[in-house]
């Protein structure tokens, strides 16, 4: 737990901050992310975006949400009154 807290706030110092130091510490992390990442090619985006179509709600679907939100919220409007 104290290396998990010490680790949290030094994530925290280098989002807020920009010097030296912190450069510095967060160099080692920043070499290997640069080692073990690559820019995605057009194969790795096309799948990406088949997949993000594949679960975005239709236009319809959004309608009806939004008609039954509006039921469900009149009807338990309806049930306070009462």
């Amino acid at each position: 737990p104290i290396i998990m807290g010490i680790g949290y706030e030094a994530i925290k110092l280098a989002g807020r901050k920009d010097n030296s130091f912190v450069r510095i510490m967060s160099a080692p992390g920043l070499w290997v992310q640069r080692l073990t990442t690559k820019e995605p090619d057009d194969d790795m985006i096309e799948c990406a975006i088949a997949s993000f179509k594949a679960v975005l709600p239709t236009e319809e679907e959004t309608k009806e949400e939004k008609e039954n939100d509006a039921e469900k919220n009149s009807s338990e409007e309806k049930e306070e009154v009462i």
